[in-house]
Order: C-alpha cells, then structure tokens, then sequence
C-alpha cells in the first residue's frame, strides 16, 4: 500500500473514533435525545437517534470528500447560515416551552411519527458547527495521506455506526425513565430541552 493512502483499516479506526467523540460529549443534542427517551418512549427516541446519526454521516462525507474546500465554498454565506440556524433552534425550542406548558393525551404525543422525528433532529445536529468541525479535524489530521474511495466509505460508515450505537444507548436510557417517571416530570424536561435549544442558538450566533 502506498505511503500517502489511508487503508481501509486505519480508515474505520479514525472514522469510529470521530464518531464516538463528536456523539459522547453531553451536548444540548444528545439531552434532547434522552427527553425524548423520557417523554415519548423509546420508539421516538430511536428516530430521534438515527436523524442524529444520519447527520453524522453526512458530516463525515463532507469531511472524507475535502472538509477545507467545502469550508471555503460556505464561507462567504457563514453569517446567513447561522442566522437561519438559530431562527430553526429557537423555534423548536418555542414549540417545546408550549408543550411543558399543556397537558398532554399520551396517545397524542405518540401520533408523531417516527419518521417526523428522524428529520427533525437531522435538521437540529446539521446546524450544530462543533460536529462539522470534528470531522474536519480528523479527516485532517491524516496528514498528506489521501482516502481513496474505499477507505473514505469505510470512514465514513464507521462514524455513523459508531454514532448511532452512542445515540441508542441515550435513547434507551431516556426510554428506561420513560417508564418510571410520572406524566409532570416528563413535561418537565420540555422546559429543560428549550433551555438548552435557546443555549444552542445563542452558541451559533457567536460562533
């Protein structure tokens, strides 16, 4: 192999430790995973868990492909970009304050559909810099050496199963809870997720 490759091998191993390190930091994401865990069961959480995975995998794609060059590309926009970001997180984080404030059917809460979900909080972790940054990182730590298609897909792929195992772990945590706390705590952790939305958004505008 070729000095300036990075093997297939040493390519899962980088892509499953950036997957772990930019899912374990307990962050406003994965504590609005594990409120969904508490307030809406496991099922939701588990959506709630692959939307965020499956932004770590498009973060990781960007960063195998030229994370610098797509850095620059976006450059110019950054401003607008992280305007809109944290209009979208203050909004979520509005529609959370409505919901610790109602008192809400189960069977209601649990008409959302998993699918909703998923995107949602695929949207939420893609407006999140600190994970583009940390794949970044990573890819660019390689030094000279180069991914070659495969290398690049067995990084990539290793970061998102790494994420997603993290991610289902905090959901089935939530999930646990879920079971064991009464109906007012649950709505509790609404008001406790916008907090950490709005803290979110406040972190973007001055990023």
């Amino acid at each position: 192999m070729s000095p300036g490759v990075v093997d297939v091998g040493d390519a899962v191993v980088l892509g499953g430790i950036a997957g772990y390190a930019v899912a374990m930091p307990v962050g406003a994401i994965s504590l609005l995973i594990l409120d969904t865990g508490i307030r809406r069961g496991l099922r939701l959480a588990l959506a709630a868990g692959l939307g965020t995975a499956l932004a770590d995998l498009l973060y990781a794609a960007g960063a195998a492909l030229g994370g610098s060059a797509l850095a620059r590309l976006f450059e110019p926009v950054a401003g607008a970009v992280r305007v809109v970001a944290a209009g979208a997180l203050l909004a979520v984080a509005a529609v959370l304050v409505r919901q610790a404030r109602s008192v809400l059917v189960e069977r209601t809460v649990q008409a959302r559909s998993a699918a909703a979900t998923c995107v949602r909080f695929l949207a939420l972790t893609i407006i999140n810099p600190a994970t583009a940054a940390s794949f970044a990182a990573v890819v660019l730590g390689t030094g000279d050496r180069q991914l070659t298609f495969a290398s690049g897909a067995a990084f990539v792929l290793a970061a998102f199963v790494a994420s997603l195992s993290w991610q289902w772990v905090v959901a089935a945590v939530g999930a646990m809870a879920h079971r064991r706390l009464p109906a007012s705590a649950r709505r509790l952790t609404s008001g406790v997720g916008a907090g950490l939305l709005a803290l979110l958004a406040l972190r973007v505008i001055l990023s």
